[in-house]
């Protein structure tokens, strides 16, 4: 009874989740921004910069692996 309940839950939540989320698909020439990692040693401590850019996205290849280009059409 505990297993089928659970497995009936977990439906349930996968349901919700899949109904908000959204897999982004970059093609060329979109514009992105590239998140930033925090460095402890900022002063500016929580307003720090979160996110760089924007870049363009000169390719892509998966939903995670892309090749971007700056301002400068160098690529990053």
């Amino acid at each position: 009874m505990a297993q089928c309940h659970g497995q009936l839950y977990q439906k349930i939540i996968k349901r919700a989740f899949d109904k908000k989320v959204r897999p982004h698909a970059f093609e060329e020439g979109h514009l992105v921004l590239k998140t930033m990692q925090p460095n402890a040693k900022d002063p500016r401590g929580k307003w720090t910069p979160n996110y760089k850019g924007p870049y363009m996205v000169k390719c892509a290849f998966t939903r995670k692996a892309l090749i971007l280009l700056d301002s400068d059409e160098q690529e990053l």
